[in-house]
């Protein structure tokens, strides 16, 4: 009988000893995925997240989102679901498909190692959402504020229902129909720009909500509204609370250009220069969020020409897509006037505006700068000069479509 007890006692010594192994290693895990946003918060570094909406498997859009917490500056890129791209099947034969393909709710891995393919931008966190869950965080933060240029009219169910232009606020329902809107109505270029401001507003209000978001019992409700590798205990309460910081207002919006093509009876957008100029356009970004002084924070004021000095077809139209990123306004894209193509690019601008026209230079790495002041030899036979613009961006053979070689 005494030996019984005695090892009794032993099994439950052992099985105490077992019970807080077990709890410290899911306290040091814990810790660990704590800390992740956390870490990245105190390096000052890039966190990259995507935004995903779907409607059960059925990707509807997704949004790379790369916020700097040092300066809470960042950039939205729009992935259109019929992105075009090599996709591998279990045989050997590979074909060209939409990415969108790839997404599966609750299992999106091999969607987001795609994302991170054609962006160059190793994706940390992710948040996805079924279109209801959105509708309902939309009304958990008292509506998105949104941006309207055209009044929205759809019938739906019978009834025709209006959103009005101008900034309105969206509730849950509604922000359901300004997506369908958009989505069957909407160019390529609308559809893309009114998915960002989604986000942007998703973003700006969760920032504006924090301190209701953390609140014990909206918080439970929030989380059931996303599938999300940011822990619940730390990594999106640290999430919530960075939002706050985040400079809405002056978010850079960046959405793939290409050419549509049928492939197979599917409609897919094949990004220019194979993304190589995509990739290079976020990375100069990337690059850029830490820096105080980035590019974008005065060129709305300033207007830019860019003409075309090689024999390279379409190079101004697609140059000009880096600039409009940035937040020029691209006045003018032509043909240079040329006997022989231009050997090396210039920037061209008022002495007074020196600052701007190097950072007009410095997006490409342009060497060449000059001034109107000092090039009415230029000038003369540009009868129009005062109509393109008060900065002259001219390409030439050293331009390879992202940089001067």
């Amino acid at each position: 009988m005494s030996d019984r007890s005695i090892f009794h006692k032993s099994n439950i010594i052992l099985l105490a000893i077992i019970l807080v192994a077990v709890g410290t290693v899911i306290y040091l895990f814990g810790s660990i995925s704590t800390d992740s946003m956390s870490s990245r918060v105190e390096a000052g570094s890039n966190i990259p997240f995507l935004f995903v909406v779907s409607d059960d498997d059925k990707l509807i859009f997704s949004e790379v989102f790369i916020y700097n917490p040092s300066t809470g500056k960042s950039v939205i890129v729009d992935i259109p679901y019929n992105y075009g791209s090599i996709m591998k099947s279990n045989s050997s034969d590979s074909k060209y498909d939409s990415i969108g393909t790839l997404y599966r709710n609750g299992r999106p891995d091999n969607f987001i190692k795609k994302v991170e393919d054609i962006t160059g931008v190793d994706i940390d966190f992710y948040i996805c959402m079924e279109l209801a869950d959105l509708a309902d965080l939309a009304d958990l933060v008292e509506g998105l504020e949104i941006f309207v240029a055209n009044p929205v009219n759809s019938d739906n169910g019978g009834a025709l229902s209006l959103i009005p232009s101008g900034s309105v606020v969206l509730d849950g329902d509604k922000v359901l129909e300004y997506i369908r809107f958009y989505e069957n109505e909407g160019s390529r270029a609308s559809v893309a720009d009114d998915r960002q401001r989604l986000i942007q507003s998703l973003i700006k209000r969760i920032g504006e909500k924090s301190s209701y978001i953390q609140d014990k019992d909206v918080f439970s409700v929030f989380c059931r509204k996303l599938d999300t590798n940011l822990s619940p205990r730390g990594s999106l309460r640290t999430f919530i609370s960075e939002m706050t910081k985040v400079d809405c207002d002056h978010m850079i919006m960046q959405r793939v250009m290409g050419d549509e093509k049928n492939v197979d009876g599917k409609i897919l957008l094949f990004a220019y220069n194979d993304g190589a100029l995509m990739k290079e356009s976020i990375k100069q970004r990337c690059d850029a969020l830490s820096n105080t002084e980035a590019f974008w924070d005065d060129n709305s004021g300033l207007s830019l020409a860019i003409l075309n000095g090689t024999h390279i077809s379409g190079l101004a139209s697609r140059t000009s897509v880096i600039y409009s990123n940035y937040g020029y306004d691209v006045r003018s894209v032509r043909n240079a006037e040329f006997s022989s193509e231009y050997e090396n690019t210039m920037v061209m601008g008022h002495k007074h505006n020196f600052d701007t026209v190097q950072k007009v230079a410095g997006i490409i790495k342009c060497r060449n700068i000059s001034f109107y002041e000092d090039n009415s030899d230029i000038l003369k036979d540009m009868s129009d000069v005062a109509d393109m613009g008060d900065i002259i961006l001219i390409l030439g053979k050293d331009f390879d479509g992202s940089i001067c070689r």
